[in-house]
């Protein structure tokens, strides 16, 4: 049996969940225990709490926030030992299938890490304005405090009045991962130009059917035609510069963006 293995990449916020939702639409199989949905992915994250758990461990005896999110710069990714064997057993459960992968903003940073435990992986990057993407984040921020989610009374207070400050820290480091996990899929491009297909997020969304061709093509799998209205809401995805002042070189932010646009899939 053929046994495909697609990693769905990309930058938290980046439109990588409604991205594992069409593909799974369209026979993808990314796993049968997903993460629930939530105030900030309605429809789902589309994330396999194996390979979750998996990443978000390996961080932590990293010394890293299992988010992924903070000083992960000039840092080589590679599994431990320990995640390793996690990793062998994981791989076995899903041979049944021919065509099969998963989605965690995680596996970004791990991924010439995953190529080497899985020679023949193949990845589908999805990437977003910059802005988009920590403005999101921003917005997340501040709904979990507004609406007290996993904020008690006290934290909930405690961040209402940093927030001004916070939000801007936040920033910063938000901005600086967005660079450091799009550029880990640059040097993947760089190195495995074959085993990788590059969109823009709302190039994706929008010629749909016709990257899915590309895809079957360049991988040479079998992946389904689906009509994207039946479970995509244009206003999920929200378009917001942000024009305040940026803590973080915005011409490396540029000099990034113009790559990923030449690299990327049409």
């Amino acid at each position: 049996m053929v046994n495909n293995k697609i990693l769905i990449a990309g930058m938290h916020r980046s439109g990588t969940s409604l991205s594992a939702n069409l593909l799974r639409e369209s026979g993808l199989f990314i796993g049968d225990d997903l993460m629930n949905g939530g105030f900030d992915n309605k429809n789902g994250h589309f994330e396999d709490y194996e390979f979750v758990n998996l990443q978000e461990k390996d961080l932590r005896r990293k010394g890293f926030e299992s988010t992924g999110l903070k000083n992960i710069e000039n840092f080589n990714f590679e599994f431990d030992n320990q995640s390793k064997a996690l990793i062998k057993e994981i791989i076995k459960k899903r041979e049944t299938h021919d065509v099969w992968g998963w989605k965690d903003p995680r596996s970004t940073l791990y991924l010439l890490a995953w190529k080497k435990i899985i020679p023949d992986l193949k990845v589908i990057a999805i990437y977003r304005d910059y802005d988009e993407v920590v403005n999101s984040l921003d917005r997340r921020y501040w709904y979990k405090i507004k609406n007290k989610v996993n904020y008690d009374s006290f934290r909930r207070f405690i961040h209402k009045l940093i927030y001004p400050v916070n939000s801007q820290y936040l920033k910063y480091n938000h901005y600086k991962a967005w660079s450091v996990y799009n550029e880990s899929i640059l040097k993947f491009k760089e190195l495995y130009p074959q085993d990788i297909v590059i969109y823009n997020l709302p190039i994706f969304i929008n010629n749909y059917n016709a990257n899915i061709d590309n895809i079957n093509e360049k991988f040479r799998i079998k992946l389904n035609h689906f009509n994207v209205d039946k479970i995509f809401e244009s206003d999920t995805i929200k378009h917001k510069k942000d024009n305040g002042i940026k803590f973080f070189s915005e011409k490396r932010l540029k000099n990034i963006t113009g790559k990923l646009n030449h690299s990327a899939d049409k």
